[in-house]
């Protein structure tokens, strides 16, 4: 029963979150098309879903890192805990200098 509240608990977080995060996009945008303009906003909108599709080269590593974490902890085990993050750093680390070696190509 206490895994069962567990789950729900962080369940209900999550969602609060999502929609703590909804609503800060909602009351943020007016105030950046205000300040921006409609054309510098559109550009903003356009640089932010561009980057939003750099997400895709997650390739499920932070759910795999959460979960060797967790399980680390749970067994008490900060070097394993360690290495994970270590590991997912360096990984992202990589990810991240392709990344930028592409945008610039592309940007030339």
């Amino acid at each position: 029963m206490e895994n069962l509240r567990k789950v729900v608990y962080g369940s209900g977080l999550r969602v609060v979150g999502m929609a703590l995060s909804i609503v800060t996009g909602f009351l943020l945008m007016p105030f950046l098309v205000h300040h921006l303009g409609d054309r510098t906003y559109g550009y903003w909108a356009l640089v932010g879903a561009i980057l939003g599709y750099f997400g895709i080269l997650d390739f499920g590593i932070v759910t795999a890192v959460e979960w060797h974490v967790a399980k680390a902890i749970g067994e008490e085990d900060a070097t394993a805990a360690n290495r994970a993050v270590s590991s997912a750093f360096y990984v992202f680390a990589a990810l991240g200098g392709v990344i930028l070696l592409v945008t610039i190509v592309l940007a030339g």
